[in-house]
């Protein structure tokens, strides 16, 4: 698509954000749903949590603030709610005695793991018609948006 003028430039940036507000719904509706199916009661953003700490394995709660986009109460209620659950523990950091981990027991890293497979493999059926050039723009295209490094780029410390 060639630009033709700052008028198109500001309808293309104006679709971007209606598109970008239509995927944040959907990707609520699907965090709703992933976090429903690991358990009834809780919320996406526990979901979101559980999710992290399943992949990262035990975790101070202060590194997980910034990257769920959340404060310190918000978190401080979903940890409490997911104790009451039994789908999150809280432990002592045995090197640093003051922080507390968290961390989720095997059958919780089981079920999310479960879930997490589930949806990706709807991801991959509602992707399975695009051409693979196309998911693979749409990957490069979301990396460059979120500021995310792609996996073939160097960090900037990688770099040096």
């Amino acid at each position: 698509m060639a630009e033709t003028g700052p008028d198109d430039r500001a309808q293309a940036v104006d679709e971007v954000e209606r598109q970008l507000a239509g995927l944040v719904r959907r990707l609520r509706a699907r965090w709703r749903s992933l976090a429903h199916q690991v358990h009834p009661e809780v919320q996406p953003l526990g979901y979101l949590l559980l999710a992290l700490l399943v992949s990262r394995g035990p975790t101070p709660s202060s590194r997980l603030l910034a990257e769920l986009g959340t404060d310190k109460s918000t978190l401080s209620r979903q940890v409490a709610q997911l104790e009451r659950l039994g789908l999150i523990e809280r432990r002592i950091d045995e090197s640093d005695r003051r922080v507390h981990l968290l961390t989720v027991p095997p059958a919780t890293a089981r079920r999310v793991t479960q879930v997490q497979e589930l949806s990706l493999t709807d991801l991959r059926s509602e992707l399975d018609a695009w051409p693979l050039a196309d998911i693979a723009v749409l990957g490069v295209l979301l990396g460059r948006l979120t500021g995310a490094p792609l996996a073939a780029e160097p960090t900037p410390a990688a770099a040096d």
